[in-house]
């Protein structure tokens, strides 16, 4: 890839941004692929470049691979495919559907619009190429790819070869899995792999010394909207890649973030714990996964830090008895703090110094009414802070933005006692107060 602040960087960021289910999928079929003399030129090309970008890989993370990794080509109607099989796992239909009335209740994704669409509609767009850690291959997509994209899908081999990625993953997927801990997964997988690709274009250009550093912080540290306007004005009229742009920016933020805070806050938290113990420091989170996006925004709270601070996990009960008949449990999830700041921004148009800092748990439950598929539901939302002074700023700062939320979350009641802040919106005026006191005194708190 050619410097990161040109052209190059960003053509591959609007084709090659995908989810880390893309790192898993199925088991060993690519070798007949790479004797099909009818595979396209970029793929023969880039086979031939790949023993020589592994060398070059392993010296760089001082890892040896243990085999040679396969290469296939692909077509956008297999993307395609493949991406459905993993999103049946991760996001099955009917499951989306209720998160996303959740996600619109708190303002995350637009009214009407569906998780599931918006995430496989951006990837199908975005991918360039992806490794498979089942089939222990990665494909190809990309006509012409940079060195740095096949150094950024040799590191997903490498992880794989010494870590075995499919079985990491494997708790973290499904409905039933702490998405928090799913997506501090991508920002340690995908930040590794982004930050090796950004030092291997480095040491191409010969860098100066620090100046990765200061790019990566640069990268985890521009707000959305003005790296948006950084990007148009380096398009220079270029009529894709302002299409690409355009499209970028009519993401919701959830998904704008679930897509690009693994390589840009996930590299930038590599950097720091590379700085704090070297790539031992990376091995042992390979082992040890972290539990929290806060352990990564926050590297001295990941495993083996001076900081280590696990999540509370938070339990909220289910309340439907409290708001009477017809109502039952909808959809639950947990934001973490990486997706409280996405909630701020998305509320109020840019980041909120601060938003989510002191986070150490929470729990979100949407209730709905029966028969009622298409009004606003219910919202029951309890979370836990490491200070009392981080829960009422959390608290102030929700109420600020309140005036701009959907109705259940503008019109919620945000109450603090201690380091527990709890959320109620959308219940019967008669029903708040049970409900209020059934969360507070049936919450299961725990590591």
């Amino acid at each position: 890839m050619a410097g990161a602040e040109g052209g190059c960087y960003h053509r591959r960021v609007r084709r090659a941004r995908r989810l880390a289910a893309a790192l898993v999928s199925l088991a060993a079929a690519a070798a007949a692929l790479a004797q099909d003399a009818a595979e396209p030129a970029g793929v023969r090309r880039a086979r031939d470049e790949l023993p020589r970008l592994q060398r070059r890989l392993e010296d760089l993370r001082g890892a040896r691979f243990r085999r040679d990794v396969a290469l296939g080509g692909g077509t956008v109607e297999e993307l395609r495919a493949y991406l459905r099989r993993e999103l049946d796992e991760d996001l099955p239909p009917a499951w989306s559907a209720r998160q996303s009335r959740l996600l619109q209740a708190l303002g995350l994704l637009p009214r009407g619009h569906d998780l599931r669409r918006e995430v496989e509609a951006a990837l199908t767009a975005a991918v360039a190429a992806y490794y498979d850690a089942r089939q222990g291959t990665f494909f190809l997509l990309a006509p012409d790819p940079p060195a740095s994209l096949l150094i950024h899908e040799l590191q997903h081999a490498l992880q794989d070869q010494r870590f075995g990625l499919a079985a990491l993953v494997a708790p973290l997927r499904g409905p039933d899995a702490d998405p928090d801990a799913g997506l501090a997964f991508r920002l340690l997988a995908e930040g590794e792999a982004f930050y090796v690709e950004q030092r291997f274009t480095a040491e191409e250009r010969a860098a100066p010394p620090g100046e990765l550093e200061r790019r990566l912080a640069a990268f985890a540290g521009t707000p959305r909207r003005e790296r948006e306007r950084q990007d148009r004005a380096r398009a220079q009229g270029d009529p894709a890649w302002l299409a690409a742009i355009d499209a970028r920016a009519r993401l919701p933020d959830l998904v704008y973030q679930e897509l690009h805070a693994p390589y840009f806050q996930g590299a930038a938290a590599v950097s720091a714990l590379l700085a704090q113990g070297g790539w031992a420091r990376i091995d042992r989170l390979f082992r040890e996964l972290p539990a929290s996006t806060e352990q990564l925004l926050h590297p001295d709270k990941a495993p083996g830090g001076p900081a280590h601070d696990p999540p509370t996990r938070v339990a909220l009960p289910d309340l439907s008895a409290e708001l009477g008949p017809g109502w039952s449990l909808l959809a639950t999830t947990t934001l973490g703090e990486l997706h409280l700041r996405t909630l701020f921004e998305a509320l109020e148009g840019q980041p909120r110094p601060g938003a989510g800092g002191g986070w150490d748990g929470d729990q979100v439950q949407a209730y709905a009414r029966a028969g009622d598929d298409d009004g606003w539901p219910a919202l029951a939302w309890f979370l836990v802070f490491d200070a009392p002074l981080d829960a009422q700023a959390f608290a102030r700062a929700l109420r600020e933005a309140q005036p701009r939320a959907p109705p259940p979350l503008a019109t919620a009641e945000v109450t603090v006692r201690g380091v527990h802040v709890l959320v109620v919106g959308g219940v019967p005026a008669e029903r708040r107060e049970a409900v209020r006191a059934a969360a507070r005194a049936r919450v299961r708190l725990g590591e």
